[in-house]
């Protein structure tokens, strides 16, 4: 966010950069600490320079699908991730965030898997669109697919807490007699990663599941 910042104070017409502000805003209210309220408004802000700047920029409707999708506002969300796709094919962020957008309505899990196929053609060293695809796989019931999807990602990436986190949910969960494995593999994503208040969670949850309060309490 400061660097976006720092970018359009040097250069104000630089379009690009306020939808980097406008992303991070996005981020930060999903994995961090920016209020909806505040990220609302920097967004909207971002947004509203970038498309002043260029009203044909792909880039800036992602943004702007994003925060449509925040404000529960779906149907002008999708509206603005197909014009994003039109004006900016070749951007991975509008297939991935569309993706994400219809992914939790179940009668659409294929078209999103879909888009998150061709998001991993056009970035295919994104881990996290790699861990959407395995999570994807994982909510249709494939859980072998998912498995390997983040065996390989993890393989390629083996700092990634986030995926390990998600890998240790399909150990856990799904009776594949590797509780204790998924157990390490929390823990090790704490370590990597220890700030990570959802990170803990999971692992809280792991130990309560067991029935080791203690472990449960050390965690909480």
């Amino acid at each position: 966010m400061e660097s976006f910042e720092q970018a359009v104070s040097l250069d104000p017409e630089f379009a690009l950069a306020w939808v980097g502000i406008a992303e991070s805003a996005a981020l930060l209210a999903t994995h961090g600490t920016l209020n909806p309220d505040e990220q609302t408004r920097i967004t909207e802000k971002a947004i509203g320079h970038a498309l002043s700047i260029d009203p044909n920029l792909g880039e800036a409707y992602v943004s702007q699908g994003s925060l449509f999708d925040d404000l529960g506002e779906r149907e002008q969300a999708e509206v603005a991730y197909k014009r994003a796709i039109e004006l900016s094919p070749n951007y991975p962020t509008a297939y991935h965030w569309y993706s994400i957008l219809i992914g939790d309505t179940f009668d659409r899990l294929q078209d999103s898997l879909a888009l998150l196929h061709k998001a991993e053609e056009l970035d295919p060293l994104s881990p996290i669109i790699k861990q959407n695809i395995a999570q994807s796989y994982a909510r249709m019931g494939r859980f072998s697919e998912a498995e390997s999807v983040y065996k390989q990602l993890l393989s390629a990436n083996p700092e990634f807490s986030s995926g390990m986190v998600n890998m240790s949910w399909i150990l856990y969960g799904n009776d594949l007699g590797m509780l204790d494995e998924a157990i390490i593999m929390v823990q090790n994503a704490n370590q990597i990663d220890p700030g990570k208040i959802s990170s803990l969670i999971v692992e809280f949850a792991f130990w309560t599941g067991l029935g080791d309060h203690q472990m449960a309490q050390g965690v909480y």
